[in-house]
């Protein structure tokens, strides 16, 4: 039989060793993270690439808006007025700065009657003449500015009056110098000149307010006066107009009927006969002399003591030819000039005939 004391010191020896098994189960288990894999040392004599970092995005600039372009002036269509006549609206142009665009006169003036609006419209109806200086201006809205200096010109306003408005009268055969018809003051150049009525003389062509060419033959109608009457209407560059009426009466041409009898003996005379309708004495011209016979010496008939040719004057007349003394032998020509505003400086002549004489001396 066991001894209870020694039963009680083996239970005592049994509960210490299972108290210090149960710490040891409990206690954490050690960090067994496994180490970092270590780096082989590079080999010698070797460099090692390096590694580039990418390169920093840079961060994007704050957004500004764009300068306006200058302010300019583009456009500024002047251009010459007429009195009385609604001056073509012109519109200014510009470009640049920021619109809208005022515009206004900075110096200077329009000329009377017309007027530029703030939106660079120019218009109205001139009512002086002559040349008018100033700037224009344009302001944006923005406070930029430009300017530029014009002048405009104003002319007066076109007229034109007649000068046959009762009646011209023009000998057949007269060109140019006589054709005038009427003249013209102001407008602006190109003009324009057409036949509104009636009808213009056969033959002949507008040259502004004249007739170019020839004036036709007159009827041959007893005691009719044969007219040519018509009107031209004559326009400018700006459109204004006016109009001229014209009466021509073409009469017939001076003209000699023929060479008068031969002159002979002493102190002879002979007579040729004409016809001049304007109403004026003709003047006589004797030319081309030849000389048949002579004794003592040829010489101009005009030169022999006495010697004559006079024209009577009126519509019908005479051309008397004297030869009071001398001795002459020959032929010579006889043309006559009425003092007709039209023809040849400022004549008409006739026809020529030759006309002979045998003068004896006394």
């Amino acid at each position: 039989m066991v001894p209870a004391a020694l039963v009680a010191g083996l239970m005592l020896m049994l509960a210490s060793c299972t108290s210090t098994t149960s710490q040891t189960t409990s206690s954490p288990s050690p960090d067994v993270s496994p180490s970092p894999t270590p780096v082989a040392s590079p080999t010698p004599g070797e460099t090692p690439t390096p590694v580039e970092s990418p390169a920093p995005t840079p961060s994007p600039a704050p957004a500004t808006s764009p300068s306006p372009a200058a302010l300019l002036i583009t456009s500024v269509p002047f251009h010459v007025g007429e009195i009385g006549v609604a001056y073509a609206s012109v519109a200014l142009g510009a470009s640049g700065g920021v619109p809208p665009y005022k515009w206004s006169i900075a110096t200077g003036s329009l000329p009377p009657g017309l007027a530029l609006s703030s939106a660079g419209n120019a218009s109205g109806k001139p009512t002086a003449t002559g040349s008018y200086s100033f700037a224009v201006r344009v302001d944006d809205s923005a406070g930029a500015a430009a300017g530029v200096s014009r002048t405009i010109t104003v002319v007066p306003h076109l007229s034109a009056s007649g000068v046959c408005t009762k009646e011209c009268d023009v000998e057949q055969g007269c060109v140019t110098v006589c054709g005038k018809f009427g003249s013209q003051t102001g407008g602006l150049a190109p003009y324009r000149y057409k036949v509104s009525v009636g009808v213009l003389p056969s033959g002949m062509a507008l040259s502004g307010l004249a007739l170019a060419g020839a004036f036709p033959v007159a009827s041959n109608c007893g005691e009719c006066r044969p007219l040519w009457q018509f009107s031209v209407t004559l326009s400018d560059a700006l459109g204004a107009t006016d109009a001229v009426n014209a009466i021509f009466y073409v009469f017939p041409h001076i003209s000699i009927s023929g060479p008068g009898a031969i002159c002979s003996g002493f102190g002879c005379t002979t007579q040729v006969f004409y016809t001049s309708y304007d109403g004026s004495t003709p003047t006589v011209a004797i030319t081309n002399v030849v000389c048949d016979a002579v004794d003592p010496g040829c010489q101009d008939p005009t030169t022999i003591s006495g010697f004559s040719a006079t024209s009577s004057g009126g519509t019908f007349g005479t051309i008397t030819i004297t030869f009071p003394g001398g001795e002459w032998v020959g032929t010579f020509d006889i043309t006559i000039a009425d003092q007709s505003s039209c023809g040849p400086s400022a004549i008409c002549l006739s026809n020529t005939v030759t006309q002979a004489a045998n003068v004896n001396a006394g």
